[in-house]
Order: C-alpha cells, then sequence, then structure tokens
C-alpha cells in the first residue's frame, strides 16, 4: 500500500462550509482507480491531516490529475499552502 498525507490550515469560521465540500466529492473518489480510502482527521481548530491510501505509488501518481481537480474548490477555506508528505508502508503491527 501507498499512501499521500496531506496537512492542510483552514480558516476556522469556514469550516461547515468546507466539510459540505469534502462531503461533496465523496462519489467522485470512490471513482478514482487505484484508490481505496480516503480520510480527514481534524488535528487543531484550523488544521486537518486528510491520508489517502492507493494500492501502490504508481496509482497514487496516475490518480494525481484526477485528485487536483476534484480538490481545487479546496482553496478557498485554506489559509496557506497544504503540506504533503508521501510514501510505501514500512510497518504493519496488524500484518
Amino acid at each position: 500500500m501507498y499512501y499521500r498525507l496531506t496537512r492542510v490550515n483552514f480558516d476556522p469560521s469556514k469550516y461547515d462550509a468546507m466539510l459540505a465540500n469534502m462531503n461533496s466529492t465523496n462519489d467522485q473518489f470512490r471513482g478514482i482507480s487505484g484508490c481505496v480510502s480516503v480520510l480527514a482527521i481534524r488535528t487543531a481548530e484550523d488544521q486537518a491531516i486528510a491520508i489517502a491510501q492507493y494500492e501502490s505509488k504508481q496509482a497514487a501518481e496516475a490518480a494525481q490529475e484526477q485528485v487536483s481537480a476534484i480538490l481545487g474548490g479546496m482553496a478557498e477555506y485554506m489559509s496557506d499552502a497544504p503540506l504533503i508528505r508521501q510514501g510505501d508502508v514500512i510497518w504493519d503491527a496488524f500484518a
């Protein structure tokens, strides 16, 4: 498995609108080939981390244009550029 983690800082006054926008993209994400799951965790009043799981690095790379198009509408909620990290799983306590 391959993961992409994205930390975003957002305007907390726009949280409800941002969440509604995110919910409206569910079917689009489900339609991405090789994408296993996508979730977001609110880690602070103005910050969240999105975790996307892909079958492989190749699947993540192939999906990038599609993901960028889906998330293009999120810019209005962000207070700065997202921080993206990605990589292969190197350890799994449940494997």
